[in-house]
């Protein structure tokens, strides 16, 4: 047993494994053993023998053959939920008063975003005998993503420098102003994105983990809109025309995603031996999406609403990123109402960033067939304030601890740094059910 311990801290788990089964085998080793023999069976990747030995320690308990504290009772009963877990899925919906301005194809000088309700539906598959143990989770995935509710937002009036002025197209004054308007959202099943992905933790010790996932843009607001040419020529000769460029592409288009995310987690799962404890929890994730889409563009008439002739070209769009959140606090058992109910306040402090690149090709405008739009642009952005957070566990028998929970999460921040400030300030909630 003592050289099975120190081949588990040299990272040997098929060796400590033997050890453990080899004392076990004498009749002379310690009730613990069938505890030891079940977290190496996992550390091998055998977590279905891992869970047998497991619940044989949780019935040897029951027998008084093997001693546990309740804690320890139910951190086995937990590690017997988490390797005998192969599926799952989850819920969010989340509200943001402040979330990204809009700089899309529409170009818009300055947009005030409103308030919006976004959803997100995933269900996840561990295959049991591929790149799963204790210490490692591979996972295969399908997303839906979608705007619940969008109230909108609205342009502000505004003095602009004249964008036209010097093209040789339109002889105007060298400032314009344009009046405040309002512009309504988009919502329910057009706002659809569907992913199909994977995902991969190497070590679950350094909380790494990378994925790569391929989208499909399904909702039909999703693959159709309207763009601007970033050359100014080329957009002031639709203002002379007064017309505006539109797109289309199909429910099979979309683009990929790549992304690597650390994450840090103390004190985050239901203790039952303290009424309270010290808890963090945090991430950082850095990514870059990419779409190349055949589509079709054409030119429509603003005064008489109609369209010109339709050409076939691409429109690619490119976006890096990088997000990160901490939240520290201290969690509260809310044992008046339930045992499985955890209280969380806490204080957050979140950080984003974002660059953007859209190009067309194959549509001329003006003998200009391949050019960027507006929207290119790099921001981030800052936040910081208090939060708490509510977490009701569930979905438990015997063998297991709860491996479900329902979670609320409320917090306001304020900016502290960076050049989009609506982007990190207001209320943020978020309601999660994870299954």
């Amino acid at each position: 047993m003592q050289r099975g311990y120190l081949h588990q801290r040299m990272r040997q788990p098929q060796l400590a494994l033997q050890d453990f089964q080899a004392a076990r085998a004498t009749g002379k080793a310690p009730p613990t053993v069938v505890l030891d023999e079940g977290y190496a069976l996992a550390g091998v990747g055998d977590k279905r023998g891992a869970v047998d030995r497991l619940k044989e320690a949780i019935d040897e308990n029951d027998a008084g053959k093997l001693d546990l504290t309740p804690q320890q009772r139910f951190d086995t009963r937990n590690a017997i939920g988490g390797l005998a877990r192969e599926w799952g899925g989850y819920f969010s919906a989340g509200y943001r008063g402040a979330r990204p301005a809009s700089s899309g194809l529409g170009g818009a000088a300055i947009t005030v975003p409103g308030d919006a309700v976004f959803s997100t539906a995933e269900i996840f598959w561990r295959p049991s005998d591929f790149l799963n143990s204790s210490t490692r989770t591979f996972e295969l995935y399908g997303r839906l993503s979608n705007t619940l509710y969008d109230k909108g937002g609205r342009t502000a009036s505004q003095t602009i420098s004249n964008p036209c002025q010097g093209t040789g197209n339109i002889s105007e004054p060298s400032t314009i102003d344009i009046a405040g308007s309002s512009n309504p959202g988009i919502s329910g099943l057009p706002t659809t994105i569907g992913s199909l992905g994977m995902r991969f933790t190497p070590s679950t010790e350094v909380g790494l983990t990378f994925g790569l996932e391929r989208q499909f843009n399904l909702g039909s607001a999703t693959r159709r809109g309207t763009f601007s040419p970033d050359p100014a020529a080329l957009r002031c000769g639709n203002d002379l025309r007064d017309k505006t460029a539109h797109y289309q592409t199909n429910a099979g288009s979309g683009g990929w995603l790549a992304y690597v995310t650390y994450g840090l987690y103390e004190g985050t799962t239901l203790r039952i031996d303290r009424p309270d404890w010290f808890t963090m929890e945090g991430y950082v994730q850095a990514g870059y999406s990419w779409q190349d889409m055949p589509a079709k563009f054409w030119l429509r008439d603003n005064a008489t609403g109609v369209d010109g002739e339709k050409s076939s070209g691409r429109l690619k769009r490119d976006q890096a990123f990088g997000a990160g959140e901490l939240r520290v606090g201290r969690s509260y058992r809310v044992d008046a109402i339930s045992e499985r109910l955890v209280f969380f306040p806490y204080a957050v402090i979140g950080a984003d960033w974002l660059w953007n690149k859209n190009r067309v090709t194959g549509f001329d405008i003006d003998g200009s067939e391949s050019y960027r739009l507006l929207g290119d642009t790099t921001s981030w952005s800052m936040g910081a304030g208090p939060g708490f957070n509510l977490r009701y566990w569930f979905r438990e028998d015997h063998y297991t601890a709860p491996m479900s929970y329902l979670d609320l999460t409320t917090q306001y921040r304020f900016n502290i740094g960076g050049g989009q400030a609506d982007r990190a300030k207001g209320l943020f909630i978020n309601l999660t059910l994870s299954y």
